[in-house]
């Protein structure tokens, strides 16, 4: 058997594991206290490692990443230097979106909210013309604090559905040689997952698509 081959019980116990990892703390969790570029990259590596490909290894967000996103306008202008939670909570969701979606397509996404919950001087840096200038009509924290509890119940189901697809890939191949069966009901297992991220991406890129 090969050495990647990983058997039922070894995927349902990856599944759990992953999901003890993937809580999103509320809003009112964060520091809210400005941060500098290294305080961030730091706390959002303590906060997020857990939805990494290699928790400990892999970078969450790199300071060369985070700059070159306020400069496209992704993310808000840090103001003398200094980070807030609003900045911590953009971050987080482009993190997130950012590892199946272009960059154009997140900033399609975040950039309607954005002008729901900040002022243009926020959103840009530059200060506004008189009169121009509008007091926004919610806060980002309360965005994200709505869909947070949304995104921790769905990671839950999402993990639910896996665990039932390679159950169900558990019982395939019955019959067959016992030396390739943890193989092949691995294969089936992965291609159940792969086949339900592809339609469900491909749906949000369809539906950004029509955004315009």
């Amino acid at each position: 058997m090969s050495s990647e081959t990983r058997s039922i019980e070894e995927m349902l116990d990856m599944a759990q594991k992953l999901l003890e990892g993937a809580r999103l703390p509320k809003a009112s969790e964060y520091p809210h206290l400005d941060l500098y570029m290294d305080q961030v990259t730091t706390y959002l590596e303590q906060q997020l490692g857990g939805l990494s490909r290699h928790p400990g290894d892999d970078k969450i967000l790199t300071k060369t990443m985070i700059n070159n996103y306020a400069k496209a306008g992704l993310l808000n202008p840090p103001v003398r230097k200094k980070y807030s939670v609003d900045h911590l909570l953009q971050l987080v969701f482009i993190y997130m979106m950012k590892n199946f979606l272009t960059i154009n397509d997140v900033q399609k996404i975040l950039d309607p909210v954005k002008e729901v919950c900040f002022t243009e001087e926020q959103r840009t840096g530059r200060a506004p013309k008189k009169g121009e200038e509008l007091a926004p009509k919610e806060t980002f924290a309360r965005v994200y604090d709505e869909i947070e509890a949304e995104l921790n119940d769905g990671a839950r189901d999402c993990i639910r559905d896996i665990e039932d697809k390679i159950r169900a890939a558990g019982g395939s191949f019955e019959g067959v040689d016992p030396a390739v069966k943890a193989q092949l009901q691995q294969f089936d297992a992965i291609c159940r997952i792969a086949a339900d991220i592809y339609v469900r991406k491909l749906y949000l890129e369809k539906l950004l698509d029509s955004c315009h």
